[in-house]
């Protein structure tokens, strides 16, 4: 047995599942000098020869090779100034996108209003209609607000809201709006009117005026009341242009 066949048993005595990664270096030089001398190798079987020089490159390999190849971690690095340029601008774009079409959404939300209480008007013009054959034939003023325009009001608030407080007496004291027993309870963004067309009651017109952007413009919707061929009552509403609020 050479000198170094007692090193390499007694380090292999207990079974190892796997290579250990963390022993150090300097014990690469203690295999390195294991090889057998010229004398040793003659001076032994050809078996023993195998073996022993084979278990002696087994724990070069192990402690020598090993270690080369270990997993090297990345280091970590951040965004390259192009890459952050890049962000910016697709967040610049959808933001010149999102932004304008969701403030034209907000502004055509509150539009609801105007064509909510136009259908009212129309239902009631076809009940009285209904009930007495004609149209009202008496007009309704513009209420609650005379300008058509709520801008700088503040209904129902103690701050400013841009909306007309609700003025529920004036539209039941007013001749029209009585008689079609049509008010706004709560407050709007919008001013009513009706106004009685044709001849003996055969038509009439209702406008909701109202500046929700408070731009200065006024939008206007218009519902136009007809009598069919038949003698029916049929309304329709006509909006505004486009992107007046």
């Amino acid at each position: 047995m050479s000198r170094c066949e007692p090193q390499v048993h007694a380090k292999y005595q207990q079974p190892q599942r796997y290579p250990t990664l963390g022993r150090p270096k300097a014990q690469c030089a203690t295999a390195v000098n294991c090889h057998s001398t010229a004398e040793e190798w003659h001076s032994r079987p050809v078996h023993e020869n195998i073996t022993a020089e084979a278990n002696a490159l087994s724990e070069w390999h192990v402690h020598c090779n090993l270690p080369p190849h270990r997993m090297i971690r990345a280091k970590p690095r951040g965004f390259t100034l192009i890459e952050l340029m890049i962000v910016v601008a697709i967040i610049g774009i959808l933001a010149a996108v999102a932004i304008p079409a969701f403030l034209e959404y907000m502004k055509r939300a509150k539009t609801s209003e105007a064509s909510l209480n136009l259908n009212k008007i129309g239902k009631a013009a076809k009940r009285v209609k209904g009930e007495i054959g004609t149209y009202p034939s008496v007009g309704g003023a513009m209420l609650p607000a005379a300008s058509g325009s709520c801008c700088g009001g503040s209904g129902g608030s103690t701050s400013v809201n841009n909306k007309c407080t609700a003025t529920p007496d004036a539209f039941m004291t007013d001749p029209g709006w009585s008689q079609l027993e049509f008010s706004v309870d709560e407050p709007s963004q919008y001013s009513y009117q009706y106004v009685p067309n044709g001849t003996a009651g055969s038509a009439f017109t209702a406008y909701a005026a109202g500046d929700t952007d408070c731009d200065s413009v006024l939008a206007t919707f218009t519902m136009v009341g007809t009598t069919t061929t038949a003698g029916n009552a049929a309304v329709s509403i006509i909006p505004p242009l486009p992107r007046i609020y």
